[in-house]
């Protein structure tokens, strides 16, 4: 059973330069990167409802998964070499990028009950957590706690009404809002790391802004283009280059900010948070040509 999960000597065997390409580029796809693409792109175009859902699902997936790594304090693997320069010196377990991925795309799959989409989720998961075997920075240990972890907190907000609580066609609760709070309090007091949770406690405040982004959104009658190409391209490209540049400020700000940097790192995060599910929908509203009325607009 050891040798199962944490020998990793048969990685070096698999080993070859177009296998690393690959995996490389399958563990991209669980880094912070890939997930403001997805979200913002899926939320613009796709829908506001199960994207708002998944965007607090995976602030509170990353957030316990840091909280974890913290708490458990488990080496990354020594043997073979890693081929991910991107981990520095934070720990193994629970894998973030297996628990981040299963959270998001298990969570989709149940959301837009598609086939298609659970095909794909189920690949993705699998090989963005052989990925992260194949670079040597997670043990199989790793990669099944943090699977079963996506698990219970799919779960466990399955038994909740989330549907009545976050929705984009309801006005806001102030339930999710206190919920967040309280729990974002609680994970930064008891952070079991004497330097505290950093940069990532920002995402708390990402799922807070992105709520109340959402409800501004419904007011002002925001909806996703209708077209097929023209008014999806706007607001992608657009969006997204908005999104990255606020991105890049964000981060050059909190490397220059010395003892304030977590500070300016959760501003900044609670203000991405908002921008997604604010601006680049309102901005293309103001630019269509036709304005739904507003108890029809979010959809």
């Amino acid at each position: 059973m050891n040798q199962f999960l944490f020998d990793l000597g048969w990685v070096e065997s698999m080993r070859a330069e177009e296998s690393t390409w690959f995996f490389k580029l399958m563990s991209w796809f669980g880094y912070t990167t890939f997930y403001m693409i997805f979200l913002s792109v899926g939320y613009w175009l796709w829908s506001y409802r199960a994207f708002t859902r998944l965007a607090l699902m995976i602030a509170i997936s990353t957030l316990v998964n840091a909280y974890l790594k913290d708490f458990w304090q488990d080496p990354r693997p020594i043997y073979p070499a890693s081929l991910d320069d991107k981990v520095a010196d934070s720990f193994g377990m629970p894998s973030g990028h297996a628990q981040i991925a299963a959270t998001l795309w298990f969570w989709l799959c149940l959301e837009m009950r598609r086939l298609w989409l659970w095909l794909l989720g189920l690949t993705m998961v699998f090989l963005i957590s052989l990925s992260r075997l194949y670079l040597a920075v997670h043990d199989m240990q790793d990669i099944l706690v943090g699977l079963g972890l996506a698990f219970g907190l799919i779960i466990a907000f399955s038994a909740l009404p989330l549907r009545t609580y976050v929705s984009s066609r309801r006005p806001l609760r102030w339930e999710p809002l206190i919920g967040l709070i309280l729990f974002q309090a609680i994970l930064i007091y008891t952070w079991p790391s004497t330097d505290g949770p950093g940069e990532i406690a920002g995402l708390g405040g990402f799922a807070l802004t992105f709520l109340i982004g959402v409800e501004l959104a419904r007011r002002a009658g925001c909806r996703r283009p209708e077209d097929i190409i023209v008014g999806p391209a706007l607001i992608t490209v657009c969006g997204l280059v908005g999104l990255f540049a606020l991105y890049a400020g964000v981060t050059r700000l909190a490397d220059t900010a010395g003892s304030n940097a977590d500070l300016v790192s959760y501003a900044g995060t609670a203000l991405i948070g908002f921008y997604i599910s604010f601006v680049p929908p309102y901005v293309f509203k103001r630019f269509a040509k036709h304005e739904p009325p507003v108890d029809e607009a979010v959809t």
